[in-house]
């Protein structure tokens, strides 16, 4: 479990393969970037044509409220379809939906 300063996030993508790590959301998201970038760098070449290497990843954080592993990885799925939907090659971090509204009373 993570400790009271540490998140307990996942990013899914390149294939669906997931990666956790147990950093604060800024960090984790910073890690993924590095990730990210790391790929798109070299130029590979196939039949002498250059092909460019893109890395989608989506980030999400575990919550007490999630009822396990499965709910963290769909989360971060939602995330990296979120990030191929807004133009591929990025990272972006899912959000948890607002709690509903109480009624007046």
């Amino acid at each position: 479990m993570a400790s009271a300063n540490r998140t307990l996030w996942a990013a899914s993508g390149v294939r669906s393969s997931p990666f956790c790590c147990r950093k604060r959301p800024c960090r984790a998201r910073i890690v993924a970037e590095r990730i990210r970038k790391r790929a798109e760098g070299p130029t590979l070449t196939a039949n002498d044509l250059p092909l460019r290497l893109t890395v989608s990843i989506g980030v999400a954080e575990a919550f007490t409220s999630m009822p396990g592993v499965d709910a963290l990885m769909r989360a971060a799925d939602v995330a990296l379809y979120e990030a191929k939907k807004q133009g591929r090659n990025r990272t972006e971090c899912w959000t948890p939906p607002a709690p509903p509204k109480l009624a007046a009373e």
